[in-house]
């Protein structure tokens, strides 16, 4: 698993005032779903069928990887999973997240900015 923090771009075009995380683009066919945990919400253990990003967009909580060793995470940051990796993702106090899956799906090719951490 890695964990990455993500920055959001300033958008000034069209006189516009906001920033945006550039996510969705990713080489072949993507699948994207949107996880709403609850407080003390479990996405229960299981290994991924294709590579998988977990974008956290609101709230808090913990994800897991083939290690098992529970890592806090949050708004502005994600978890990368590849193909086959057991993991996991938990909250105390809820969390909503994108979920992107696909063979392409690598932050590496598609979130410029984007750090491990």
């Amino acid at each position: 698993m890695l964990l990455f923090h993500f920055p959001s771009v300033a958008i000034a075009r069209f006189q516009s005032r906001f920033s945006m995380t550039h996510v969705p683009n990713s080489p072949g066919p993507t699948r994207a779903n949107c996880a709403h945990l609850l407080p003390n919400g479990l996405i229960g253990r299981h290994k991924t069928m294709m590579n998988q990003l977990l974008v956290v967009v609101a709230g808090e909580g913990w994800v897991s990887g083939g290690d098992g060793q529970r890592r806090q995470i949050s708004n502005g940051e994600a978890a990368f999973w590849v193909v086959g990796e057991a993991h996991e993702t938990g909250t105390e106090n809820g969390l909503t997240a994108l979920v992107l899956e696909g063979a392409g799906v690598d932050p590496s090719n598609f979130m410029p900015g984007a750090t491990a951490i």
